[in-house]
């Protein structure tokens, strides 16, 4: 996706109260997901790695997308 200046990325799961965790690029560690990202600080092609994680269940495959700024 083109995204022009800056905006947020929001992310969501089908599955009810599991936990959101995503990863920006190159990042070695995964963030859990609390409100829209902000584009702002982004190079000029970026990835977001996102997965679902919900207990006693197994985690959701990871979904990738890329945001051109």
């Amino acid at each position: 996706a083109v995204v022009p200046g800056t905006t947020t990325v929001a992310l969501a799961s089908a599955t009810a109260d599991a936990v959101i965790q995503y990863k920006i690029s190159s990042a070695t560690s995964w963030t859990t997901y609390s409100a829209p990202i902000a584009t702002t600080d982004w190079t000029a092609e970026t990835v977001i790695t996102a997965r679902a994680r919900k207990l006693d269940m197994t985690d959701s495959d990871l979904t990738s997308a890329t945001f051109t700024v």
